[in-house]
């Protein structure tokens, strides 16, 4: 895999030993012998599933080594980072303190006509707590670079070094502001009043992605969610065409099978072409830019998605219980019915049981998200987060993993409970997944591929463009 040959050598077993025993599962098996081994699997990997969830849920104060309640909320990111881009602690600092010092002196000057002081701190004691958030909170790039810093300031106190990061006077300073000031600047904006259609005209913009796909497939299943909604002119179809397409113009046209369908029609349905590549990332934050709606949804084209999907979604974020939902998906559904399977009978591959009951349990009880669940967020929540990383694969794993973290640290200041001030929420309506992935190579050998890819991403370093490649056989275009 090039950059991470080094990297194999210090694991007993390489990626192609990984891969070459994962592909014996690949081989037409007995359905009885597959529908073991899946199930076999499955249970490992729930088990695994469940020991992780317990893990993320306990308290982390001694993991950590830190009881300071402050400390412990800087281990969770203001933003999304691109692994593909990484940068040293220091570069990334340097320039966060161009970046507040720009804006500062921008500010200063228009309110006093007069010029900041040059002098190594001074600007940090002229700038309040409360002009270093507001400063912070409208730069998303400040955001994304203060996340850098902070994961790095963390790993010091998780190993007992209580200095700050080797730099001057100015830098330190900066680091002093981060950290006073780390729980306000992850609170997250207010989410648009429904009422107001002035920033939001639409309740939602849902996002298509489209890389190598059938247009009349997206065509069915975008009528299935026309008939199953309740308000279609509130709602915004953005289908970003990625390339390498079959008959997408055809994708917007509804069909009409149903006399009800004519008096339905989409409050704003368009196709934009996305030609920068770089895989699934930047489809989907490019989709996101052009969103109008209070919320966005974004669905894979090969999903279905269930009756009355756009007011469930809107009645979780309309919810003001506490804790406050910050994300929603549909509960995890394969779909088997007879349309959707391509064999002939109608018969569902051997096995396909196990990996139902692995990605419910995987989405409904531990909170383990990928795209295909329909994820759903605030777009104020989105877009203060940094939207998905810019990178090929594992967008979603990285945006679920900051909210999983925002779940698990974000807690309340009471001295009697320790209860979350944000969730993640499963809806009970499910979303039919398409069993294509599944009929193609057998649901052992996909469940294990699938779980190896994340293996290596998480545990093994690879980038996600050494991911992308490996998953699909060719480069991220």
């Amino acid at each position: 895999m090039g950059a991470n040959d080094n990297k194999e050598e210090t694991y007993w077993l390489s990626a192609d030993s990984l891969l070459s025993i994962v592909s014996f599962f690949k081989r037409e098996k007995p359905a009885l012998v597959e529908t073991i081994l899946s199930w076999m699997i499955s249970l490992i990997l729930g088990a695994y599933y469940g020991i992780g969830y317990m893990k993320s849920t306990q308290q982390k104060s001694k993991s950590q080594g830190t009881n300071d309640d402050e400390a412990q909320v800087w281990n969770v990111p203001l933003t999304t980072t691109n692994r593909s881009k990484k940068m040293a602690p220091q570069e990334a600092l340097h320039q966060l303190l161009d970046v507040i010092e720009t804006s500062w002196r921008k500010k200063w000057e228009t309110v006093d006509d007069t010029k900041v002081e040059e002098d190594d701190d001074i600007i940090f004691h002229q700038m309040s707590n409360e002009d270093f958030i507001e400063i912070m909170k409208s730069h998303v790039e400040a955001r994304r670079l203060a996340t850098i810093v902070m994961k790095f300031r963390m790993q010091q106190v998780h190993n007992n070094n209580s200095d700050m990061m080797d730099t001057d006077k100015k830098h330190k300073a900066l680091l002093q502001k981060l950290e006073q000031t780390w729980s306000k600047l992850l609170q997250l904006p207010p989410i648009d009043n429904p009422n107001n259609t002035n920033e939001y005209p639409f309740a939602i913009s849902v996002v298509v992605p489209a890389h190598r796909e059938n247009g009349l497939v997206i065509q069915s299943n975008l009528s299935s969610a026309l008939r199953s909604c309740q308000n279609p002119q509130r709602i915004q179809i953005l289908l970003i065409d990625a390339g390498n397409n079959t008959d997408l113009e055809k994708a917007l046209l509804p069909i009409n099978s149903n006399h009800k369908d004519t008096k339905k029609q989409w409050g704003d349905i368009q196709c934009l072409p996305f030609t920068d590549g770089g895989g699934r990332g930047p489809t989907l934050n490019f989709g996101a830019r052009h969103a109008k709606g209070r919320i966005i949804t974004f669905f894979h084209s090969d999903n279905i998605l269930p009756e009355e999907w756009d007011t469930q979604i809107q009645a979780v974020f309309d919810d003001s219980s506490s804790p406050k939902p910050i994300v929603c998906a549909f509960s995890f559904r394969i779909n088997l019915s007879k349309q959707a399977l391509h064999d002939k009978d109608g018969n569902p591959p051997p096995g396909i049981a196990a990996a139902q009951w692995l990605g419910e349990i995987r989405t409904q009880k531990f909170k383990v998200l990928y795209g295909d669940s329909v994820i759903s967020m605030p777009a104020s929540y989105f877009r203060y987060l940094g939207g998905y990383p810019d990178q090929a694969l594992m967008e979603d794993y990285e945006l679920m993993d900051l909210l999983r973290k925002r779940v698990a640290y974000l807690v309340s200041s009471s001295t009697t409970t320790k209860a979350p001030t944000e969730r993640l929420c499963i809806l009970p309506s499910e979303t039919l997944i398409s069993p294509r992935r599944w009929e193609l190579k057998g649901p052992t050998y996909t469940t294990m591929f699938n779980c190896l890819c994340v293996y290596m991403y998480v545990h093994r370093g690879w980038s996600p463009e050494e991911l992308y490649a490996f998953y699909y056989q060719r480069p991220a275009t």
